[in-house]
């Protein structure tokens, strides 16, 4: 799967460590690489689309394929 960057996914939570980072920063993210790779496999890098308690937007990789925290919603 691919996307452009600054495009949003929408994800959703399937470990319990996914679903915290859902219920913390929300279901959509905005894709800042889409060229990359995480730990070997294609991923995309992306960021919260609000800001942290501190003020400041969290960013994580999400594997194209089979993520063990993330399902990507279409």
């Amino acid at each position: 799967m691919t996307c452009d960057i600054g495009k949003i996914l929408t994800c959703r939570g399937i470990s319990r460590h996914g679903k915290g980072r859902i219920a913390t920063h929300g279901e959509q993210w905005l894709v800042m690489r889409d060229d990359m790779r995480f730990r070997g496999e294609p991923a995309w890098l992306v960021q919260s689309m609000d800001t942290t308690d501190r003020g400041e937007f969290h960013s994580r990789w999400i594997h194209k394929q089979n993520d063990t925290d993330f399902e990507v919603v279409l």
